[in-house]
């Protein structure tokens, strides 16, 4: 038997111990609650260490909290005699550990510890980084002596490094390449915004003295000061009066532009230029792009007999993705459905699978057995798995393009070429030159908003559309608009963090919000309800598809038609579109493109969109009050209005909107979607958005969740 605690043991660790055979016990307790939880009770076939139980003492003084996405924190109530210190009142003379710890999906009063409540790392988009899992990865390395994850407040995560002694030898780049290994390892299995690149590796050498808590950990306040730690005031005021020219120390220079120049050359360069006063265009990622669909396009294909109706569905934990398995489940023709999530209610066991398993993964992290299960029977995928976060450069999306590479490989491989259905974005065409946007491919690169999420979709659809015409993929694209909460099941509660609840939110606050907002001066908003109904009629699941959809053909319509595109295209003799000149802006973008014919896409937007300021009204109807303003006025009533980001969540996104300028892409570009209304009589007959109590009733779920957000 093996005994720990004072820290948390990394899953993969006790993992292994447990494998090999050793009785691992772990205890949890605290110096001002003292002893509280323990797994040594269970049997010794009983591989779950990590959940620890209460003893009958102890478990009647103990309280879980819930606190939220499945965690609870550890309450210790009065009476306890191991209680030495109280903190709240709620419950009377209790004392809140601020651990947090999730429950065993089937053992009652079984608690697994997770981390502190102030463990998470918050990014400057409000995404929320749990670093430990991480560290405890790269510290197993015998070169690492020891790992810190720091982000508040930065686009992207970094790591810091302190080499061990045994790692002294080693150059930089032959230290990052022995340990790199270990940092893919702990990349695949973060979120796509927690994962780190090479660029964002800071090391630093093993003679550096770290002041170290009494856990061994490194003190916090440590790294976040470790830009004065080697120097003297002089340099510093050498520094800030260089000649010539004023220079702050501490610049508040953009993170992202380090981030958009890729590498350390690009960005010198970039550095350099601004020096000489020459024109520079860092934003010029077309080669880039292409450069993308090449790499992740290249797939084997394998035909056979085709099945029964088997999917794999990505991103079910989102919103839309929630309610295309909400519906999905009530067909009865469907046998099984794959979720990409480690467990489901067991209510739905029969019908669906939880896999835990990688997009990012060779052969998607699945087993022998489920990909044998796969190549089998799997009919349909439906990819809607993204992280929206539009402050990230186009490079730190590459996890999504092998995603789509990987469903591509695995739809290539099954009986029927399985149909791929991907969930894009319109915003890959906001900056179209015309209007309608047609149900089409976009014709080039420079039809998307200059943002890395709006590039990285367009790449996406590159990636298919090269697949479909090379090697007979099954595939069809879905360009997705705004998407609010469901008119039928489910909450009312449109996510709060998201751009326009949050611009409703900061109206609230500051008493003003803007005469016109948005990009297309038009809102085509469409209900999550609405579009998963719309995905599985196109998808053919739902009894009510054409088979000219099915089959991969559509009938083009709204400016492109016969393998042209308003004169910036013209089709060859093996059916590609050739993009060599955009008329628009003298961008040369060498961009091959499928025919639009070989490539099935829709624009799944509301088909009867509504003005933004026929939305005002509605919301003084639910009660907010505000006065009308023009943008600059509204962004000036941000900028100086709170700057907690607990109360005003809004002014994370500040230097987002400030970037966007009062008049950038005010052109009102709208969708065609004739295509969609044919084969999806959901989207054809939808309701209107805009009403009186679907909007009184999203008003009303905002504000208690923002009167909740207050209380915590």
């Amino acid at each position: 038997m093996v005994s720990c605690a004072g820290s948390r043991i990394p899953d993969e660790i006790g993992d292994l111990l447990v494998d090999r055979g050793i009785h691992l016990v772990t205890a949890f307790g605290a110096s001002e609650s003292g002893f509280l939880f323990t797994s040594m009770g269970r049997p010794r076939d009983d591989k779950d260490w990590a959940y620890l139980r209460a003893p009958p003492h102890v478990a009647r003084y103990i309280h879980m909290k819930p606190v939220g996405g499945e965690l609870y924190e550890c309450v210790v109530l009065d009476g306890y005699i191991g209680k030495v210190v109280t903190n709240s009142d709620d419950p009377l003379n209790s004392y809140h550990i601020k651990d947090l710890f999730g429950i065993h999906p089937t053992k009652s009063n079984s608690w697994k510890y997770v981390r502190r409540i102030d463990d998470r790392i918050t990014l400057v988009n409000g995404e929320k980084i749990l670093p430990l899992d991480m560290e405890g990865r790269i510290r197993q390395e015998a070169e690492v002596k020891d790992a810190v994850v720091f982000c508040v407040d930065k686009p992207v995560p970094g790591l810091l490094i302190f080499r061990a002694d045994t790692a002294s030898g080693l150059s930089d780049d032959a230290f990052i390449n022995k340990i790199w290994p270990a940092i893919e390892d702990a990349n695949s299995r973060a979120e796509s915004f927690a994962q780190i690149s090479r660029e964002m590796i800071s090391i630093l050498l093993q003679t550096v003295d770290v002041p170290m808590t009494n856990k061994s950990s490194i003190v916090e306040e440590t790294y976040s000061r470790m830009d004065n730690t080697n120097e003297d005031p002089k340099s510093r005021n050498r520094f800030s009066h260089a000649p010539g020219r004023q220079l702050e120390s501490h610049l508040d220079a953009s993170s992202t532009m380090v981030l958009e120049c890729g590498n350390t050359a690009r960005l010198a360069n970039y550095s350099y230029s601004i020096r000489l006063n020459n024109d520079i265009e860092v934003d010029n990622e077309y080669d880039a792009m292409q450069n993308f669909v090449d790499e992740f396009s290249k797939i084997e294909t394998q035909t056979a007999a085709p099945k029964s109706i088997v999917i794999v569905l990505t991103g079910v934990t989102g919103s839309l993705g929630a309610h295309l398995l909400h519906r999905l489940l009530s067909y009865t023709d469907i046998s099984k459905i794959y979720c990409l999530i480690p467990h489901i209610s067991s209510q739905y066991l029969k019908k669906v699978l939880a896999l835990p398993g990688g997009l990012t993964q060779a052969r998607l992290g699945f087993s022998e057995p489920v990909l044998s299960s796969l190549y089998t029977n799997l009919t349909h995928i439906i990819h809607c798995a993204w992280p929206v976060n539009f402050t990230l450069p186009l490079s730190s999306f590459t996890p999504q393009f092998a995603a789509v590479h990987n469903l591509l490989c695995l739809s290539l491989q099954t009986p029927t070429l399985a149909h791929l259905l991907f969930c894009s974005s319109v915003g890959t065409g906001t900056a179209s030159p015309y209007s309608p946007i047609p149900e089409a491919p976009v014709p080039s690169f420079t039809h998307a908003s200059p943002t890395g999420y709006a590039r990285a979709k367009i790449v996406c659809e590159c990636i298919i559309e090269t697949a479909v015409a090379n090697s007979n993929a099954t595939a069809t694209i879905l360009r997705i608009g705004q998407i609010t909460p469901s008119m039928t099941v489910g909450t009312r509660l449109w996510d709060p963090t998201e751009a326009i609840p949050l611009m409703i939110r900061a109206g609230a606050m500051t008493g003003t919000l803007l005469f016109d907002p948005l990009d297309t001066q038009s809102c085509s908003w469409i209900p999550v309800d609405v579009l998963a109904a719309a995905v599985c009629e196109i998808a053919g699941l739902a009894g009510l598809q054409g088979e000219s959809a099915v089959n991969g053909h559509i009938e083009m319509v709204g400016g492109m038609t016969n393998g042209t595109a308003n004169g910036v295209a013209s089709g060859d003799s093996n059916g590609y579109l050739k993009f060599t000149h955009d008329t628009t802006n003298g961008d040369k973008i060498g961009h091959p493109r499928p025919a639009a014919s070989l490539q099935p896409t829709y624009n799944l937007v509301h088909p009867r969109p509504f003005p933004w300021s026929a939305l005002l009204p509605l919301l003084r109807t639910a009660g907010l009050s505000f006065d009308i303003v023009s943008w600059s006025q509204w962004l000036r009533n941000l900028e100086t209005g709170p700057q907690d980001p607990v109360p005003n969540p809004a002014i994370k996104l500040l230097r987002f909107w400030k970037g966007r300028g009062e008049d950038a892409e005010r052109k009102g570009v709208k969708f065609a979607t004739s295509a969609a209304q044919k084969v999806s009589p959901s989207l054809r007959d939808a309701e209107a958005v805009l009403s009186e109590q679907y909007i009184g009733e999203a008003v009303a779920a905002w504000k208690e969740e923002w009167e909740g957000k207050k209380g915590e």
